[in-house]
C-alpha cells in the first residue's frame, strides 16, 4: 500500500498519509491513480457541460482539474518554464528551478496551459469533452514512468530520484498500456492518436528540460504531465474538427 499512497501523494492532493510514502514504489501505481484522476476530471467535465454553456463549463472543468491535483503539476510547469527559458548558464538555471517564487515565464506558462485546456474543452460537445479530459489526465500519467525512465534524474537523492529508480520496465509497459487504453476507451480509434500525441510531447519536453538542466526532477515531471495533457486535448479538438468537416463534406456529396 505504500506505493499506492506515494502515487496518490505525488499526483494529487488527496489524503495519502505522507509519513509512510515510499516514492520508489509509486511508479507501478501511477497508471491506476491516473485513471482515478481522469475519472474525476471527466465526471466534472460532463456535469459542467450538462449544466452550463461550453465556455464556462470548460472553465469549471479545468478548475476542478486543478483542484483534484492540487495544482502540483502546474506549479512544476511554472518552475520549469522560469528556469529553462532563462538566459543563463546551466548552474544558474538549476538554482532558479529550486526557487519557490514564480517569474514572468512561469506565470505565462500557467496562463497559456489553462487557456489551451479551456479552449479545447469548450470546442467539444459535452460527452466528447469528458472523454478527452479522461484521456488527457489518465494518459499523461500513464506515460510518466516511460518519460522518467528515458532521462536521468537531476539529482541522485530526493523524491524525484527515488521515483525514477522505481520506473522499471514493468511500470513503463503497464503505464503505456493504460494510456493507450484510456484514449481508446474514451475517444474510440482516434483516442489512440491522441495518446501518441501525448507520449511524443512528454518525451520531447523531457528531452528539452534534460538538456537545459542536466536531468529531470519533480518540477520537470510536472511540466511533462501538463504539456502532455495539452497535447492530448489539442489532438482531440483537432481530430474532432477534421471529422466534423469530413462528415459535412460527405453529406453534401
Amino acid at each position: 500500500m505504500n506505493g499506492l499512497l506515494a502515487a496518490i501523494g505525488l499526483l494529487s492532493r488527496l489524503p495519502a498519509g505522507g509519513a509512510s510514502w515510499a516514492p520508489e514504489r509509486a511508479a507501478g501505481w501511477v497508471p491506476a491513480v491516473g485513471l482515478l484522476i481522469g475519472g474525476s476530471v471527466a465526471g466534472a467535465t460532463w456535469a459542467a457541460h450538462a449544466l452550463l454553456p461550453p465556455l464556462p463549463a470548460a472553465a469549471i472543468a479545468v478548475a476542478a482539474w486543478a483542484a483534484v491535483t492540487g495544482g502540483l503539476h502546474l506549479d512544476g510547469a511554472a518552475d520549469a518554464a522560469d528556469a529553462a527559458l532563462a538566459a543563463a548558464p546551466r548552474e544558474r538555471r538549476v538554482a532558479i528551478l529550486g526557487d519557490v517564487h514564480h517569474g514572468t515565464y512561469g506565470v505565462a506558462a500557467v496562463v497559456l496551459i489553462v487557456i489551451l485546456k479551456v479552449s479545447c474543452l469548450a470546442s467539444l460537445p459535452g460527452g466528447t469533452a469528458a472523454g478527452a479530459a479522461f484521456a488527457a489526465a489518465a494518459g499523461a500519467r500513464g506515460w510518466l514512468p516511460a518519460t522518467a525512465r528515458a532521462f536521468p534524474p537531476l539529482r541522485q537523492t530526493g523524491m524525484g530520484a527515488a521515483f525514477r529508480a522505481g520506473c522499471k520496465w514493468s511500470a513503463v509497459l503497464t503505464g503505456a498500456a493504460a494510456a493507450i487504453a484510456a484514449g481508446g476507451a474514451a475517444l474510440g480509434w482516434w483516442g489512440i492518436a491522441t495518446a501518441a500525441a501525448g507520449a511524443t510531447t512528454m518525451l520531447l519536453v523531457g528531452w528539452g528540460l534534460g538538456r537545459a538542466f542536466g536531468g529531470l526532477n519533480g518540477d520537470g515531471y510536472g511540466a511533462c504531465i501538463e504539456l502532455g495533457e495539452c497535447a492530448v486535448l489539442l489532438a482531440a479538438a483537432g481530430l474532432a474538427s477534421q471529422l466534423d468537416a469530413w462528415a459535412a463534406w460527405e453529406a453534401v456529396r
